[in-house]
């Protein structure tokens, strides 16, 4: 018995001894280097209702080797494709779904693999196209690094209006386009082509008025803007009224009788826009720093100045004005602090997408924890900081859709706009969504951004009239581009005048009998001088907003003094934020109880006498030269 366990004893011992000896060797002494170095190459053909993609891995080994059985993974689903050796040798593949992704594998039958020489297998297979508008083209072999991305469109589609990679070159290769990624940042490139897009939109909201007295309630609407045009096609029932606020956000008001109940129900279109109006209106309110778009600790600042600083853009700590400087110096400037602001903030990993209702912590208070800033929080803290150098900025609540394929349906989200002051136009900005997605975003079109409201003066107001999926749904129309028409009916009309009045009242109505709103009136030339500074003191001709199929009275309150003329003419724009445009003309006599006649008369007389002063006053001088030479 003792000797057995003696036995043990050194058995235990000896193996003691050679697992500390094991120990002691070196880990690279036993760590592999990969037998194949991988690199990936994609090329896609976009057809008429598919994106044909080849996918091709290179393999490389310093030594010869022999490869029997080769698998690899395909980020794509159910994928079925065709295989090739060397881009010439077709092969049996064998392809297993996973999900979003698929196992591809071949039996090589122990292929020699001559060392330091390149072997290629390429896969070729068809993916669904979703729309005409944006392409996502995946290119990720699992396990292999992405060289390089080739992508071919048809000529006829023109060109792209945003890219999410570089694109190294574009060239025409016969029918097609063909544009080149070279090492991509990101496994998947998306294409817009937001020339002639257009969204289809439906609003559905019940007013109930269960008090004893009648209601306002207001409705939301998106706006007209240099970016988007809306087009009318139904508004059932029209509000009672309609307005225009400082931000150029629409607001229709209904008015709901006592123990009653309104159905609104509004169909139209959301075309895009590219419009830069020559002359920027520039508002005070949009560099205040306010509440929310507020830094109240300067340290914030000197670390944004401390991050251009490191990128070579240096900044003096006290300017607060970036017109000082200049334009390659602006340009660098606008990147960088957005920038800053993807570096300065993150976002909590449980953020849900369009999820608006979440806490606001406002530009001063999410300094303070950083780590969960949510997308108003990213647009605030963005906002200060333009602001803060007299950047032109708003907050813009809206609605993405599903046409980037980044979700399976749209959602509510906050953005910024902010006024480049060297390119004279409004761009949109989003650093939250580049910084969730994890692709390049500055300098995008964003077309799949639907703007509903603008907050400009004030970060609370306006507030967001939908509260469930069914009360605002959008989707990309692929009807036909419907025509978007402005065009309005006008006449003059006069009310009976009044001998203890020294004015005419006299109203300009007007009809729109077109599909968008008119937005704005310019009476522009008139028999009678200054025309538009006698519309009545109660007339807010920038506030108003003329809905297809609505009218409106514009009053004019004319001193007889000024009227010297048996008629009245006027012509003037109706203008639409969208750049649209028309002209209208009107004319009247005025009514013959009206004592214009007066002015006439008095005008006559007061020729006739300044005619008789001067004969007068030329005899008078001919009689006086005519006594001093007969002197």
């Amino acid at each position: 018995m003792k000797s057995l366990i003696g036995y043990l004893k050194k058995i235990l011992l000896n193996t003691s001894f050679f697992l500390l000896l094991f120990s002691l060797f070196p880990s690279s002494l036993f760590a592999q280097e990969p037998i194949f170095q991988i690199n990936s190459y994609f090329s896609h053909l976009v057809r008429d209702s598919a994106i044909e993609t080849t996918a091709t891995v290179q393999l490389t080994a310093n030594t010869t080797r022999v490869l029997s059985i080769y698998t690899t993974t395909i980020d794509a689903p159910n994928v079925k494709p065709t295989c090739y050796i060397n881009k010439t040798e077709v092969i049996e593949c064998k392809s297993y779904s996973r999900g979003e992704l698929t196992d591809i594998q071949i039996d090589l039958k122990n292929r020699v693999i001559p060392a330091n020489e390149f072997f290629e297998i390429s896969f070729i297979y068809q993916t669904n196209i979703n729309n005409s508008i944006s392409y996502n083209f995946k290119s990720n072999i699992l396990d292999s690094t992405l060289k390089e991305v080739i992508i071919k469109y048809p000529k006829e589609k023109g060109d792209y209006s945003w890219s999410s990679e570089l694109i190294s070159s574009k060239i025409q290769e016969g029918k097609n386009i063909v544009l080149t990624v070279k090492n991509p940042i990101n496994t998947e490139t998306t294409l817009y082509f937001s020339e002639g897009i257009q969204f289809k939109f439906s609003v559905n909201r019940v007013f109930t008025n269960s008090t004893e007295e009648s209601q306002t309630f207001e409705l939301i609407l998106p706006m007209d803007s240099e970016r988007q045009t809306i087009i009318w096609q139904s508004i059932s029932p029209l509000p009672s009224w309609s307005s225009i606020d400082e931000d150029g956000n629409y607001i229709f008001n209904y008015i709901v009788k006592p123990k009653e109940t309104i159905n609104c129900n509004i169909l139209g279109y959301i075309q895009d826009n590219n419009y830069s109006p020559k002359e920027f209106e520039d508002k005070a309110f949009l560099t205040k720093q306010v509440g929310y778009w507020e830094i109240s600790e300067k340290v914030e600042i000197k670390r944004l100045l401390s991050f251009m600083k490191d990128k070579g853009l240096e900044i003096n700590e006290n300017a607060t004005d970036i017109n000082l400087l200049g334009d390659k110096e602006k340009s660098l400037f606008y990147r960088y602090i957005y920038q800053y602001v993807i570096y300065r903030l993150n976002f909590n990993s449980n953020t849900i997408l369009g999820n608006i209702e979440t806490k606001r912590l406002g530009a001063s208070g999410i300094t303070k924890d950083s780590n969960n800033a949510t997308p108003i929080d990213f647009a605030d803290y963005y906002i200060a900081l333009l602001r803060y150098f007299s950047i032109p900025s708003r907050l813009v609540l809206g609605y993405i859709s599903d046409i980037s394929n980044k979700t399976t349906d749209g959602y509510y989200h906050y953005w910024v706009e902010y006024y480049d002051l060297k390119e004279k136009k409004w761009f949109i900005s989003d650093p939250f969504l580049e910084k969730f997605t994890k692709k390049s975003l500055f300098g995008s079109s964003f077309p799949d951004h639907i703007e509903i409201l603008k907050r400009g003066k004030n970060p609370m107001s306006p507030t967001l009239s939908f509260y469930s999926p069914s009360d605002f749904q959008v989707s990309l129309s692929e009807d036909l581009e419907v025509k978007k028409v402005i065009n309005l009916n006008t006449t003059l009309s006069f009310e009976n005048y009044n001998v203890t009045k020294n004015f005419v009242k006299t109203f300009i109505d007007i009809s729109n009998t077109g599909t968008v709103a008119i937005s704005n009136i310019a009476l522009i030339k008139s028999n009678i001088s200054n025309i538009s500074k006698y519309l009545d003191s109660t007339t807010n001709i920038n506030s108003f907003l003329i809905l297809p199929k609505q009218n409106i009275n514009l009053q004019l309150n004319i001193p007889i003094e000024k009227i010297y003329s048996s008629k009245i003419f006027l012509s003037g724009n109706a203008n639409n934020a969208s750049g649209l445009i028309s002209e209208f003309y009107v004319e009247k006599d005025i009514p013959e109880n009206t004592p214009f006649y007066i002015n006439i008369i008095t005008k006559i007389l007061s020729l006739l006498l300044f005619v008789v002063f001067i004969i007068i006053g030329t005899l008078i001088i001919k009689s006086i030269k005519k006594k001093i030479w007969t002197k």
